[in-house]
């Protein structure tokens, strides 16, 4: 079973389980003007917990599927395959509501 690892802002160096190179997938910009931060690359079948541990530790959570302009030239037609099967995730720190503050 693969590890699930919590991954500081902008560190998604190294692969993913599947060995797709994560770091060479550039985040969304407007996402991250809003302050979005990319976490995590999921596949299909590991979205859902991400998603949840996520939202567990307190962060607001999306999902956002990949397109075959996201890859570099050298990535062919694998990026087809991972745009199938695999999505980014961001997460942000929750807004707190007027009765978090006080």
């Amino acid at each position: 079973m693969a590890k699930l690892e919590v991954l500081s802002p902008g560190s998604l160096a190294g692969v993913t389980a599947a060995g797709i190179p994560a770091a060479g997938i550039p985040g969304n910009r407007a996402l991250e003007a809003e302050g979005w931060q990319r976490r995590y690359l999921a596949d299909e079948h590991r979205t859902q917990e991400a998603l949840e541990l996520y939202r567990s530790l307190g962060f607001e959570v999306r999902a956002e599927k990949l397109e075959p302009s996201d890859f570099g030239p050298q990535c062919g037609e694998c990026s087809l395959t991972v745009c199938r099967s695999y999505v980014l995730i961001y997460t942000r720190k929750r807004a707190l509501s007027g009765s978090e503050t006080s």
